[in-house]
């Protein structure tokens, strides 16, 4: 394994495991990543959001306990969900509990895995709060670097004002379907790390002629001529697989090396996210579509196409009333905030009556179609937001 210097002076393996949405014919995580670390991984990325951490450290921990490594050899990445509101204190809270899942003693690598979406310049503060918990985890020695994932250059400028710990790393959606070269350009200006994800393009790229007819020649797979790719831009690519012998075929990109000309045909495919990720309201907020509205009006989050056509926004109107606008005047949902008796009336078209949400308590909210029929009983809200939330959340 070859290894890239961070500017804080620690050393990271320049290719890693990725551990999202990966599970072995048994279902299970840990016997993967003990047979990514046996096939020679030293770099394992997870994250809270992922909801395996649990499963990670068993096979980190299973891997060290019959001699494949030791500690020290391994470099563990977890990251900060955004599934949930953090603070100063929350991020001390959430980072221990990442810990206590992973059962290590300390990570390598504790990541804000979004910047947040708060409306007006709200999210300017929270990240700030949030960095100076993290500061702090670093300082006690339970984190030996930081970084960011996600972050576009507006989100590291306000995070250098207050930050007296500067990010070694920012993990970005990189391959050569989609170069992010704004946010990779200004990360390298600052001394920051890219970290690839989705460096496969989702598909591993055998669906690309280009990508297709340049690893023949290579006598290689074109999922590798894409990791060789990020190595010789300077990224360091996360790859995911289920397939023990894609793991070993992903680590073999070591022995060869891309030449100028066809370094330079790859760059041309840059194109556009993949409509898998489309799909992906989060990822939807900051990268196809403009997140943050930095205007003090009340447009607080603007989602344009290609930032030109705005396809979506949120509008809040008072501290009780807001709502989400097609092509920015049409309405879709109004929501109703009622303190006194803690119930939320969502109108369709602003007017039509469609749910109604007692909140009983953090987790427990009963749900009312038509504003009086009871059809859902919500008593693990996290678990479920992935499946009914079909517009992004907006924290007020």
């Amino acid at each position: 394994m070859e290894y890239q210097t961070l500017a804080n002076g620690y050393k990271i393996p320049v290719l890693g495991y990725g551990t999202l949405y990966i599970k072995d014919s048994d279902g299970r995580i840990d016997t993967l990543v003990y047979e990514a670390i046996k096939r020679g991984y030293r770099h394992i990325d997870t994250a809270e959001g992922y909801e395996n951490e649990t499963e990670v450290g068993i096979g980190i921990n299973n891997a060290i306990k019959d001699g494949i490594v030791k500690r020290e050899d391994l470099f563990i990445t977890t990251k900060l969900s955004c599934h949930h509101y953090n603070d100063y204190d929350k991020t001390i809270k959430y980072f221990n509990e990442s810990l206590k899942r992973l059962n290590l003693d300390y990570v390598d690598l504790y990541l804000i895995h979004w910047p947040n979406v708060l409306p007006k310049n709200k999210w300017k503060k929270n990240n700030a709060e949030i960095w100076k918990a993290m500061e702090k985890i670093k300082n006690d020695g339970l984190a030996r670097s930081l970084g960011v994932s996600n972050f576009m250059p507006h989100h590291l400028d306000e995070l250098f004002k207050t930050a007296k710990i500067k990010p070694v790393v920012n993990q970005l959606e990189v391959s050569p379907q989609w170069q992010n070269k704004e946010a990779i350009k200004y990360s390298l200006e600052n001394n920051i790390t890219v970290i690839a994800w989705a460096p496969l393009m989702h598909t591993g790229g055998g669906d690309n002629k280009v990508l297709i007819d340049i690893a023949k020649k290579y006598s290689k797979t074109p999922a590798q001529i894409c990791l060789r790719w990020s190595l010789q831009k300077g990224y360091i690519p996360i790859a995911k697989t289920s397939t023990p012998e894609r793991m070993s075929e992903n680590l073999d990109v070591f022995n060869f090396t891309i030449n100028d000309e066809d370094i330079t045909i790859l760059d041309t495919l840059q194109s556009h996210p993949s409509s898998y990720m489309v799909a992906d309201t989060v990822y939807m907020r900051l990268h196809l579509f403009e997140s943050i509205n930095n205007k003090e009006e009340d447009i607080n989050v603007n989602y344009k196409l290609f930032d030109k056509l705005a396809i979506v926004s949120y509008k809040r109107i008072s501290d009780n009333t807001s709502g989400w606008y097609l092509l920015n005047f049409i309405p879709l949902m109004k929501k109703i905030i009622n303190s006194e008796n803690k119930y939320e009336y969502y109108y369709l078209l602003s007017f039509l009556p469609f749910i109604k949400k007692r909140i009983k308590s953090p987790v427990h909210e009963k749900l009312y179609l038509f504003n009086y029929f009871p059809f859902m009983d919500i008593k693990h809200k996290k678990k479920l937001i992935k499946k009914i939330n079909l517009l992004p959340e907006i924290n007020e």
